[in-house]
């Protein structure tokens, strides 16, 4: 077999466990996540928008927390300007990095 038969089989290996362990982000952050959104203490705050801001994230008047079970430095996070509207980010402050996450049905915090 040559290398690009290996590489196609990898792939279609790869491709078929990520399809079979698949779940909705409004799962994972359900089943990872707190229960409940929370308002960051100040030095989350601190911490997650500078991340955000480094990696270019606007629209956060006002964001909400979420910590990872296992690992308190990673958060999903809901921001909003409007108290309505949310977009969702998983961050990571410790590498300074943030994945935006699509709204599947996640459960909107509580805004003010």
């Amino acid at each position: 077999m040559n290398a690009g038969k290996y590489i196609l089989i990898a792939l279609a290996i790869f491709f078929v466990i990520k399809s079979l362990s698949d779940e909705s982000n409004a799962a994972q952050i359900q089943n990872d996540y707190s229960s409940n959104w929370l308002s960051p203490s100040r030095a989350e705050t601190g911490i997650i928008l500078t991340t955000l801001m480094k990696n270019n994230v606007s629209g956060c008047g006002e964001f909400f927390i979420k910590k990872k079970n296992r690992s308190s430095s990673t958060y999903a996070v809901a921001c909003t300007s409007d108290g309505k509207t949310f977009n969702y980010y998983l961050v990571w402050p410790n590498i300074e990095e943030v994945m935006p996450i699509e709204d599947d049905g996640i459960t909107k915090p509580h805004a003010r």
